[in-house]
């Protein structure tokens, strides 16, 4: 169970932060990364501390608004900065904390240091089809705002592919037994393997008429 006064700090002093970041990486996905990790936790008689969990889950994503393509970084050296973090975990605790939180990406060069680090970059994949869609419309939208609906969506397909496709770099590091992840896959499989298909879907879950 988390402590309670872990739990209070956090819902007052963390999660409210989340708000900044954009729709995808917001606390609806804390939760949803929460519940994978408590899971993953159980199913494998891993016995990790609740806490030192809990404060890795809720920081992993806290500085996406800063730095999205260095997130695990500024999350990390938020999380180490953080009085109360510092005050209730021990220095071997927080170093811990910290290497999951900078480990946690799929995109990262190498695995997680740490057990927790294995954990939190597991529960933090997506299982459902339609979030890449809209996460990568939103983020091209913001990031490249001159791009035409063609362009957008044929970016959506390549980074789709190249991420969850077979032989996508998501798809190499799976350090658990995840039947979510799993079904998944299959489901982004058939979706990329007709690329008309995948135009008409994009453009439905992001509600774009022709």
């Amino acid at each position: 169970m988390v402590s309670a006064k872990l739990k209070a700090y956090v819902e007052q002093g963390v999660l409210p932060i989340y708000n900044k970041n954009e729709e995808g990486h917001g606390i609806d996905h804390v939760n949803y990364v929460l519940r994978r990790a408590f899971k993953f936790n159980v199913e494998n008689d891993l016995w990790l501390s609740d806490d030192m969990l809990y404060a890795a889950v809720v920081f992993h994503d806290v500085g996406h608004h800063i730095d999205p393509k260095n997130h695990e970084v500024v999350s990390a050296e938020m999380f180490i900065a953080d009085k109360f973090m510092n005050e209730f975990f021990s220095p071997a605790d927080l170093l811990v904390v910290r290497q999951a939180i900078e480990d946690h990406r799929s995109s990262a060069d190498s695995d997680p240091r740490n057990i927790y680090g294995e954990v939190l970059s597991s529960a933090d994949r997506n299982t459902d089809l339609a979030t890449p869609c809209r996460r990568t419309y939103a983020y091209t939208l913001k990031n490249y705002p001159n791009y035409t609906l063609d362009q957008n969506t044929n970016r959506a397909y390549d980074h789709i592919s190249k991420k969850f496709g077979p032989g996508g770099y998501a798809n190499e590091k799976i350090y658990f037994k995840d039947d979510e992840y799993t079904a998944y896959l299959q489901k982004v499989a058939e979706l990329i393997a007709d690329k008309p298909t995948f135009v008409a879907y994009f453009k439905q879950v992001n509600g774009i008429s022709d």
